[in-house]
């Protein structure tokens, strides 16, 4: 997983990334009927706003583990 951050104008924008061994991933179908977005309520009184669905990407280049 990884944590990205950036600063735009007034905001600060997180994005987090998450990868999944690919034998192991949630089918297409499975995926869009389960991407419902859980944001803990602590989290929530310190965001302004978040995507209420995961968005999914078929990765097409990784860099080698260090």
């Amino acid at each position: 997983m990884e944590l990205l951050r950036r600063v735009a104008d007034d905001e600060v924008e997180f994005i987090w990334v998450m990868n999944f061994d690919a034998s192991k991933r949630p089918s297409a179908r499975k995926a869009e009927a389960e991407d419902h977005v859980s944001v803990p309520r602590a989290a929530q009184e310190l965001l302004i706003r978040w995507d209420e669905r995961a968005t999914f990407y078929e990765t097409r280049q990784a860099r080698p583990p260090n």
